[in-house]
């Protein structure tokens, strides 16, 4: 079983197990002051602990040494999925929601309720109108004061773009995460729609049906984690085959229903999506594919 990163750069320090004593003396010391310093008590210590251990798995119990899921990933939680909030400025969006007003109406107003803009509010809308639908994902995905109204501006002015919309969306929901990747990337292909944006429009299509694997984003942080969280899952750089796509959604399914760690594949993506705009480094622990779906 492989040590957890914790343990770890502790054990590295000390060359035998009485230089080790000696370390945990000297932090025990400090964190002993500490606790004096600030008025913690024990118990609070202990309760904080027990928190820790219903949230990410016991340290004492083996799940943080035994687990094959990156500890870059089994950090987030479904919670944390749940709580993200994306910023949205309604206004700059306005002309691009041109025809769709009463979309762009209800996500303001959600935004302004919620604090931002919630992942399961999109979810809700899956089965609604492809534009709108689409509309919402690029307002989700983008940063509030960059390029995305013209680029999403750009997507929509592209011949049928409202039909070929339809027809990745229609495919993602009826048959699938392949069955989208295909239409997104080769079937019904739209000039600036590319696999960044475009799986963000599977994710949100098709991750509340009943198929599996269930679409995930793959965007270039995410990519950029998974290739050093899960070398050989997808490609580093340039295209990425629906094979390899498929073996992300596939390692994520895996990993989300690991009895150590039980979250969603969603979480997964969202923790390779932060590692992957952090300067932290991400610790290899999966090596090689596993078996791709068909």
């Amino acid at each position: 079983a492989k040590l957890c990163e914790e343990a770890e750069e502790v054990a590295d320090a000390a060359e035998d197990r009485d230089k080790l004593t000696d370390e945990l003396a000297d932090v025990t010391e400090v964190l002993a002051a500490l606790m004096k310093l600030r008025g913690i008590t024990e118990d609070d210590v202990a309760a904080a602990a027990t928190l820790k251990a219903q949230q990410r798995g016991r340290f004492d119990q083996g799940a943080w040494l035994v687990s094959p899921v990156p500890a870059v990933v089994r950090h987030s939680r479904m919670a944390d999925v749940e709580d993200q909030r994306v910023k949205w400025m309604p206004e700059r969006w306005t002309a691009t929601f041109d025809g769709h007003e009463t979309a762009h109406a209800r996500l303001k107003t959600h935004s302004q309720e919620a604090g931002g803009i919630a992942r399961s509010f999109i979810h809700a809308q899956s089965n609604g109108d492809p534009v709108d639908l689409f509309l919402m994902a690029m307002a989700w995905g983008y940063r509030p004061k960059d390029y995305g109204p013209d680029r999403t501006k750009g997507v929509l002015a592209q011949d049928d773009a409202a039909g070929e919309i339809a027809a990745i969306v229609d495919a993602t929901r009826n048959y699938g995460a392949a069955a989208g990747w295909r239409a997104l990337l080769r079937t019904h292909k739209i000039k600036g729609l590319n696999m960044s944006f475009g799986t963000k429009l599977l994710y949100f299509a098709g991750y509340s049906t009943d198929h599996r694997p269930r679409p995930l984003i793959l965007d270039e942080r995410v990519r950029a984690a998974l290739g050093v969280a899960a070398p050989g899952t997808v490609p580093t750089r340039g295209w990425v085959p629906e094979a390899d796509y498929l073996r992300y959604l596939d390692l994520a399914e895996e990993w989300a229903a690991d009895p150590l760690w039980q979250q969603s594949p969603d979480t997964v993506e969202y923790a390779l999506f932060r590692a992957g705009g952090s300067n932290r480094s991400v610790t290899p622990s999966y090596r090689g594919p596993t078996t791709t779906s068909a």
